[in-house]
């Protein structure tokens, strides 16, 4: 998918008071981004900057704060601690928001 197709509406959840979404994300990169998503599952790929598995939730929270404009505590993990897959809560923002925000801060790379 290019960053033209981007405009396309994902599959992220409206919850109480903001949105829900499905979020893999891989250990060991140089800097934590956006590496894809997938617009048919409504799953954000990200890479995450942490040497080691125990930090990988904590680089995750700090990115998507940055990229939502959302406070930290505003952002919680609800399932996959402990695992890449995740189902992440933000709140007080609604999915289209979501994606919007998501959208400009994901810069595919081209193959």
């Amino acid at each position: 998918m290019t960053r033209e197709q981007t405009t396309r509406t994902w599959n992220f959840r409206d919850a109480q008071g903001g949105s829900a979404l499905l979020v893999v994300a891989r250990e060991g990169a140089a800097t934590t981004g956006i590496h894809a998503i997938h617009e048919d599952s409504g799953v954000v790929e990200i890479q995450v900057a942490a040497a080691n598995p125990w930090a990988v939730n904590q680089h995750l929270v700090d990115y998507l704060s940055a990229v939502l404009g959302v406070a930290k505590h505003d952002i919680e993990i609800l399932a996959g601690l402990h695992k890449p897959s995740k189902i992440i809560s933000v709140a007080g923002l609604a999915p289209a928001v979501v994606a919007q925000r998501l959208a400009q801060a994901w810069a595919p790379s081209e193959p």
